[in-house]
């Protein structure tokens, strides 16, 4: 066996069905001829004619050649071999299989475009910093939020922004993002004991007491806000606030009346930088494959099916691990109501879909109350579920929030590009929506990009290779026996029926040139009498008496009637009908003849 690359278009089999489609034709005309060669050979040298038809009966009957197996010539050998020449297809399309593999990785030069700066995302609805209702989001950023929201991480289509992809692409494109800058603080508390204690205390008193130590005790939060430049730091930036309660225990047993356990609070600041994306993009022509684009977190050696992994966020890069932060940019967002902003919508799309808090509140009788709101808080939360229980634990939601901040930034740095104007040229400027004002954005060359490429390749089967062209090779074997001593007959022949009534002198054949040399040439024959009109049915001979006459002493002259092809005027037809005509007179039906059985 052996594997190897297919480069062609075209598949091996079909190749190879073509190859095998035109060898069984010249196959079938080679036997053709052979056979008769052979028998007019045969008949040359001298035969009955009982061996002739059994000859030409080999030549039409695979039957005949099973029935007189141990009688066979060299005409029933190159029948034979007309039927083994079946085999010669099988075997050569079970020889070459083909199948789908990925080439090695190899470098190439890709075509890429995105935003290296902010563009207009929103208005600011009130000035100040405070509810979500600061910002809205501009119209044509909108269906960006929304891309962002519903694609989970894989964005359809967006390879038509990045071209000479032909396959699966590992490369890194520059676009706009955040440089993440995260402080962390960890405190272990058992707050089950503090709100225990508020709580008996406010019941033995009377009502009195502070019931925030025992209400809506946060576990878990997450919030995104939005500064502007200020005395602290001379940029915009956005603000986000991450809280989560790891339990000690986890996996133990539920527990109302101590809870002890570990509360992480992570505040993290998101200036505008210049960022370096890890990018996989999926270009097929398979129309079965969704090509798209998706950031971060994949191997090139990695399989396709596979999800891959968030990226873990890294505080001393200030980014997920495989991004890397270029320069800051600087962003023109102004505290003023009905202005434009570049950061708040996208400020306001984090807030509104990463947003989550968890929280317990402690009712008495040792119950305790659990309330969620947002995604995060459901999808972070682990172990079981201890139902009226203190005892709950978060994952550390850090990596997937920056996870979620990057998707939504490259799609802000790619979705707002106009595509169906731009030519992929580099250096050539594109248009970039806005919400007020249009800017521009510039094709570049992206050069060692990795691509992994499907391929076609054909593995070959030598086995069933060797009994191909033995069986080929055996059938030539069976066949030129047919063509021994060719030349002693002079000319060109056929087994056709001009040709074999024209040698057995039929009288309706016969052209009249007495012993012309090229009597037996079937050209030479159409040419004398192709034009002679012939008809098959009853011939009669003998003399012209009908049956019923009768001669002296009651003896009748019958007529021979025989079946034959014959001039139209002496032929009746097999239906018994005798059709008038200038030289043949009506015959009434029943005195048609017919052949004793």
């Amino acid at each position: 066996m052996s594997h190897r690359k297919w480069s062609q278009t075209v598949g091996p089999s079909i190749i190879i069905n073509g190859f095998t489609s035109i060898s069984g034709l010249c196959l079938a005309l080679a036997i053709a001829e052979g056979v008769s060669i052979a028998w007019w050979r045969k008949a040359l040298k001298g035969a009955t004619v009982a061996e002739l038809h059994k000859s030409w009966e080999f030549s039409m009957s695979f039957t005949q050649i099973l029935r007189r197996f141990w009688a066979l010539d060299v005409i029933a050998l190159a029948a034979f071999a007309a039927k083994l020449a079946i085999l010669d297809a099988f075997f050569f399309q079970r020889a070459t299989t083909t199948y789908t593999t990925q080439d090695p990785a190899k470098n190439v030069t890709m075509l890429g475009i995105t935003a290296k700066a902010f563009q207009q995302t929103g208005f600011v609805v009130s000035p100040g910093f405070g509810a979500q209702t600061d910002f809205m989001i501009g119209d044509t950023y909108t269906p960006t939020v929304d891309t962002w929201e519903t694609s989970n991480g894989f964005f359809e289509n967006f390879q038509q922004l990045f071209r000479n992809c032909d396959g699966v692409c590992y490369t890194h494109v520059d676009a706009i993002g955040f440089e993440i800058e995260c402080q962390k603080s960890s405190n272990h508390t058992n707050y089950a004991t503090g709100a225990i204690n508020a709580y008996n205390e406010h019941q033995s008193s009377g009502g009195s007491g502070d019931a925030s130590q025992w209400t809506d005790l946060p576990i878990f939060n997450t919030s995104f806000g939005m500064k502007y430049a200020d005395l602290d730091k001379d940029y915009s930036r956005i603000t986000m606030d991450l809280l989560y309660f790891d339990s000690d225990d986890p996996y133990g047993a539920a527990s109302v009346e101590s809870c002890p356990g570990t509360i992480t609070n992570v505040q993290c600041t998101l200036r505008p930088a210049l960022v370096r994306y890890p990018m996989t993009i999926v270009n097929y022509t398979n129309a079965h494959i969704t090509n798209g684009v998706s950031i971060g977190g994949k191997e090139y050696d990695s399989s396709n099916t596979i999800t891959p992994p968030i990226p873990t966020y890294s505080y001393t890069l200030k980014q997920a691990d495989g991004f890397e932060v270029l320069s800051y940019l600087t962003t023109d967002d102004r505290n003023i109501a009905n202005t434009t902003t570049q950061l708040g919508g996208v400020a306001n799309a984090l807030s509104q879909f990463l947003s989550s808090t968890a929280a317990i509140t402690y009712s008495g009788s040792s119950l305790w109350g659990l309330s969620q709101r947002g995604t995060l808080a459901q999808t972070m939360m682990f172990g079981p579920p201890n139902m009226g229980s203190c005892d709950c634990s978060f994952h550390d939601a850090l990596s997937t929030l920056v996870a979620g901040i990057n998707q939504l930034t490259f799609l802000t740095a790619t979705a707002l590009i106009q595509r169906p104007a731009f030519e992929p040229v580099a250096g050539t400027q594109v248009t970039v929506v806005g919400v007020r004002d249009n800017t521009t954005a510039t094709f570049s060359n992206i050069p060692n990009s990795l691509q992994i490429s499907d391929v076609i390749h054909y593995h070959t089967h030598y086995l069933y290779l060797a009994l191909g062209v033995s069986s080929t090779i055996g059938c030539l074997l069976l066949i030129l026996p047919a063509f021994w001593r060719y030349g002693v007959l002079g000319r060109e022949v056929t087994l056709g029926p001009m040709e074999i009534a024209s040698a057995f002198r039929a009288p309706v054949l016969e052209t009249g040139h007495g012993e012309d040399k090229e009597a037996g040439n079937l050209k030479h024959l159409i040419k004398h009498v192709g034009e002679r009109k012939v008809m098959y049915g009853y011939v009669e001979e003998g003399d012209a008496q009908t049956p019923d006459q009768s001669s002296v002493g009651g003896n009748h002259n019958r007529r021979s009637v025989r079946l034959a092809m014959e001039e139209p005027a002496k032929v009746r037809p097999l239906s018994g009908v005798w059709e008038s005509g200038p030289q043949s007179p009506r015959s009434p039906v029943p005195t048609s003849p017919r052949i004793p059985e």
